[in-house]
């Protein structure tokens, strides 16, 4: 009778027994096939765990005869291998040798893994809804800087007023914006001189116009390898050829998606969706509109990994604990609701620590919070006032003001001073874990910074500075 295995061995257990130093000389007639694994492109901050797993079939498996490689090298044996990222770009794979293999031959698999160091970070910025054809664009802080500096300044040609999405992915800024207004509602940059790509003025014809007390449009963007990305909407998610931010946005929605999408993350080989207040799953690996979705459960909102590797996702105050390994959940309570704005709709001011085995959020009130807070997912304990507004000299959090460097293992947070004309005087605050004050940046966006007529920070994403070109 054939029989399945799994060794859940970490990569501390590997260095205990002689991590991958170790092969059989045995003469053995194989009979392995592999089943499933979840390697996938990758592209990380340096410094990050990752798990990569290979799912193997036979009546004997050994740790022995399943070798991990990292560029040519072997690191490891047995159906499990973490490792701890470094900056560059590298080749992560396994190899089953043919005398294991029920074929005969080399069962062997490999996948690019791009590391990158953490610069600083881009701050997308709207100008207030409907007005400012002239305050759009990309704002850019320095680690180590003493300024906040204009970027990318765009106009109706290139931005939207409602801007309030962006990611860097393989060497491209992707902006969403959730209504369109005089703009457009989906503009790429090139992300190392900030020169405009390309937009699109009205994707699927969702982006929705001038009505601000309708759900919006469209909502986030996130890449899954340097040819495919995924658009969520309220129609549902769409799939992105990207072609060097040259994109195309498919007209047929992914599986399980027509509900609506909303967040969006990808990470050990899935990607995972929001929609129709539920957590999806679909595997990367040849991910497209006729993948098929694991329903995970409840979730409203999502997604953020922790330092333990597991992916969360939020209904209310209901925590969706998932294994991406395995997809395997467990539900848990928080004691307040972590929370988005719908009108326009916005994610979550959510981040998880990579220091500690902690996440943060804000309270949202229609956009705006005052306070972050702390919860510890090994205690399971919820610290309500982590921090307040007297930590960011009187300023209100904004958007989605959160933002987490693994590099420096920092909180960063932005903040607005109010609405109106008080817009302009925005602040870029960094802490630790244990909530010291490390780094405080309040600016006029209209003098002194170069960041003139820029305001309302809406989110930040990472200067990626990597060893070589992606590939």
């Amino acid at each position: 009778m054939m029989k399945k295995l799994l060794l859940f061995l970490s990569l501390s257990s590997f260095l205990l027994a002689g991590c991958g130093k170790s092969t059989s000389d045995d003469d053995v007639k194989g009979s392995l096939t592999v089943k499933s694994d979840n390697l996938f492109y990758i592209e990380s901050s340096v410094g990050v765990e990752k798990r990569f797993r290979v799912t193997v079939d036979g009546p004997e498996v050994k740790p022995e005869m399943i070798l991990w490689y990292v560029d040519g090298n072997m690191e490891c044996v047995g159906n499990d291998f973490t490792y701890l990222t470094k900056a560059g770009n590298h080749k992560i794979g396994y190899l089953i040798p043919a005398k294991y293999s029920a074929t005969g031959s080399d069962i062997a698999k490999e996948v690019s893994v791009n590391v990158y160091t953490s610069d600083g970070v881009y701050i997308l910025n709207e100008p207030g809804f409907g007005s400012g054809e002239d305050m759009r664009g990309v704002n850019r802080y320095k680690f180590g800087g003493s300024t906040v500096e204009r970027f990318i300044k765009g106009d109706f040609n290139t931005f939207a007023s409602t801007d309030q999405y962006i990611a860097n992915w393989n060497g491209v800024i992707y902006v969403v914006a959730s209504y369109v207004d005089n703009g457009v509602s989906f503009s790429s940059f090139d992300a190392d001189r900030g020169t405009f790509i390309k937009a699109e003025q009205n994707v699927n014809n969702l982006a929705l116009k001038g009505d601000y007390s309708t759900e919006s449009g469209l909502r986030a963007f996130a890449g899954i390898s340097p040819e495919l990305g995924v658009l969520t909407t309220k129609a549902g998610a769409y799939v992105v050829e990207l072609n060097g931010g040259q994109f195309t946005v498919g007209s047929t929605v992914v599986k399980g998606t027509g509900a609506g999408a909303y967040n969006v993350f990808v990470t050990d080989g899935y990607v995972f969706i929001i929609s129709g207040d539920k957590a999806l799953a679909y595997k990367a690996d040849g991910f497209g509109v006729n993948s098929e979705p694991v329903v995970l459960g409840e979730a409203k909102v999502g997604f953020v990994q922790s330092k333990d590797g597991a992916v969360w996702a939020a209904n209310g105050a209901d925590l969706l604990r998932i294994d991406p390994l395995t997809l395997k959940t467990e539900t848990l309570q928080t004691g307040a609701e972590i929370t988005y704005s719908q009108m326009p709709w916005r994610p979550a001011p959510w981040v998880a620590s990579t220091a500690e085995n902690v996440m943060y959020f804000a309270k949202d009130e229609y956009g705006t919070g005052k306070e972050v807070y702390k919860y510890d997912i090994t205690e399971k304990t919820l610290k309500s006032q982590f921090l307040t507004q007297s930590n960011f000299d009187g300023q209100m959090l904004y958007s989605t003001s959160l933002y987490y460097d693994s590099q420096r293992s920092e909180l960063l947070c932005s903040t607005v001073k109010g609405y109106g004309p008080d817009g302009k005087y925005n602040g870029l605050f960094s802490f630790k874990d244990d909530g010291t004050k490390v780094g405080s940046l309040v600016y006029d966006t209209n003098t002194g910074y170069g960041a003139n007529d820029m305001w309302f920070p809406a989110m930040m994403c990472p200067i990626k500075v990597f060893a070589s070109s992606v590939k």
